[in-house]
């Protein structure tokens, strides 16, 4: 049994953006001239692999990954944001850029030691899993673990700029419809005030009941973006 509920931004100046798929807020001039940095893109995605798995709580943070075909000639280069330099680790095909990075923000890549400069686009890639916390057979509180879990996930929302908080709460498969629905209300209502106490009171909640679902007994944090208007 599943338990959904939203947490949305307060104001009637913010708008919960549904991204199902990959939206690209700005892109870049394309060029033929085949000594010009190409295929720049940073992309916003959701770590393919936990950051923290503490038993079957875990944690996967949103990542900032930049891609760029470089000519064989640009030997130096530099990724800025808003016009400081950014940290960057080299990964398999790309770069992992370490600091945050919000929607609002410009990316410009400074390359060739002549002062030259190309726009980088920012590429979403949501909604973005945050990851789960788990609970006991037929519990409801929260474990110390689930709560140290929770504190990652709202370190990470506040170093962005995406607001639209979507909880999933599940019950196993064992007992009726009717109690495993209280409790996996009860569940998202307990990750949720936990939550608003990590800096986090700002937020709304609305819930609505789901579908059976079998052996689960978690609440999953899904994040989408909230732009304000």
């Amino acid at each position: 049994m599943k338990f959904k509920g939203v947490l949305a931004a307060t104001g009637a100046s913010t708008i919960l953006c549904i991204f199902a798929a990959t939206t690209v807020l700005s892109a870049p001039a394309s060029s033929d001239d085949p000594t010009i940095p190409t295929g720049l893109v940073v992309k916003i995605q959701s770590s393919t692999a936990p950051l923290i798995r503490v038993g079957s709580n875990s944690f996967y943070p949103i990542v900032n990954d930049f891609y760029v075909i470089l000519p064989s000639e640009v030997t130096e280069y530099e990724l800025d944001i808003n016009g400081e330099a950014a940290t960057l680790a080299a990964q398999d095909g790309h770069f992992r850029v370490l600091q945050p990075i919000r929607t609002t923000d410009s990316l410009h890549l400074n390359w060739g030691g002549r002062n030259l400069t190309s726009a980088v686009s920012l590429q979403i890639n949501g909604p973005f899993n945050l990851g789960n916390v788990n609970f006991d057979f037929n519990k409801t509180d929260l474990t110390p673990d689930a709560k140290m879990i929770i504190q990652q996930m709202a370190r990470q929302i506040a170093s962005l700029d995406f607001r639209g908080i979507y909880l999933v709460g599940n019950a196993d498969n064992v007992g009726s419809d009717r109690v495993n629905l209280a409790i996996s209300k009860k569940r998202v209502e307990k990750a949720q005030a936990y939550l608003q106490t990590q800096h986090m009171a700002n937020y709304l909640a609305k819930g609505k009941s789901g579908v059976r679902s079998e052996g689960d007994r978690s609440v999953t944090f899904l994040l989408y973006p909230s732009v304000n208007v």
